[in-house]
């Protein structure tokens, strides 16, 4: 099978981050940092916010988990090829 160059790995963090009441990456950033202390950059947060993250870093990703009590599995997702043209013809 030849690699393609969607990626069919998703980040659900503004969905799930979204329905917890946050409504951009930006609050998401200050309520980390305020109830948790946990100071995270506007340039780390945003690729998983928009979906758009290359590299996976296990401590973001761990610290993005512990605030919104969820499991890594419902931030990083794995799309099956056809969910994925579905995804992209809308």
């Amino acid at each position: 099978m030849v690699a393609s160059a969607q990626t069919m790995i998703t980040c659900t963090l503004k969905k799930v981050a979204g329905a917890r009441g946050y409504n951009n990456a930006r609050e998401l950033t200050e309520a980390l940092k305020k109830k948790l202390g946990i100071e995270m950059s506007d340039s780390t947060l945003y690729p998983y916010w928009n979906d758009s993250i290359i590299n996976i870093n296990k401590v973001t990703l761990d610290r993005l988990c512990e605030f919104l009590q969820v499991v890594p599995g419902e931030l990083i997702q794995h799309i099956d090829e056809a969910a994925l043209k579905q995804r992209n013809k809308k």
